[in-house]
């Protein structure tokens, strides 16, 4: 990861949780996608290398300015609502449906400092879903904020 892509993910632990929508509406209207590879080809370990690659150089290198706020405002509640999917389908990824705490794999990928917990947590959502990587980010951030317990603790609203 590039020193730009290490403050980058550092300013977002300092954002508030509103203006972490801006980073994911920017995200939908950049359209960065996880892989223009199905992940049945990435079997080698030469694959999932270039993947690996891949993935974080879509890391982005700042956040969303307040100049480009104004224009995405009419996109906020279209975020809202990519947020929302993006942390259902993490919940359906790391935490037990039944006990409502952590899986294996989940207590996999959250040992660390917190930007190695997003990056881990991102690249999750970006393989198992094909998310793109500027939303997925924001939702690493506030799963990784927020506490892994307490993210499998807490529903999403369409469980």
């Amino acid at each position: 990861m590039s020193p730009d892509q290490e403050r980058y993910l550092s300013s977002l632990l300092d954002l508030p949780d509103e203006e972490l929508l801006y980073e994911v509406a920017a995200g939908s209207l950049t359209g960065i996608t996880a892989s223009s590879r199905p992940p049945y080809e990435q079997k080698s370990a030469e694959g999932r290398a270039n993947y690996f690659r891949r993935l974080l150089n879509q890391v982005p290198r700042h956040p969303v300015e307040d100049f480009q706020k104004e224009y995405l405002t009419p996109f906020l509640q279209h975020a809202q609502q990519q947020l929302r999917q993006s942390q259902t389908q993490l919940h359906r990824l790391l935490c037990d449906p039944t006990t409502h705490q952590p899986n294996a794999q989940a207590l996999d990928i959250a040992t660390g400092q917190k930007k190695d917990i997003i990056v881990a947590v991102a690249m999750a959502l970006m393989q198992h879903y094909n998310t793109f990587a500027s939303i997925a980010i924001p939702v690493a951030v506030l799963l990784a904020r927020n506490g892994l317990t307490s993210f499998c603790a807490t529903l999403p609203p369409s469980l």
